[in-house]
């Protein structure tokens, strides 16, 4: 079975092969970008695993954790909010409109 090459997502040079990605931004890195990302202001504290590392399910809990849930009812809306009225998880239109009157936390706070 041949594995498919997966491309460096912010190098200009479409044949860089991605050898790492960073849990963060989700990003497919090379090695040249890879160590530039680790060294950047803005990314320095993300965690860039290798692609070995995360095949390997080492890093499946982190992975899941940051994956975003979206409404059912509101296309494109994260669920970021729990109804504790309904005992729903809802966007942020859902508590503007249909659970505007209820009791709401951060999802964060109730997970």
């Amino acid at each position: 079975v041949k594995e498919k090459k997966v491309s460096c997502a912010i190098c200009s040079d479409e044949d860089a092969e991605a050898t790492s990605r960073c849990l963060e931004c989700a990003d497919f890195l090379c090695p040249d970008c890879a160590t530039s990302h680790c060294r950047t202001r803005f990314t320095r504290g993300h965690h860039v695993v290798t692609l070995e590392d995360l095949q390997s399910g080492r890093f499946e809990e982190q992975l899941r954790s940051k994956q975003e849930v979206y409404c059912d009812m509101h296309q494109g809306e994260v669920v970021r909010f729990y109804c504790q009225s309904c005992d729903n998880p809802v966007c942020r239109d859902c508590v503007v409109v249909e659970h505007k009157d209820h009791k709401h936390a951060d999802i964060k706070d109730v997970v």
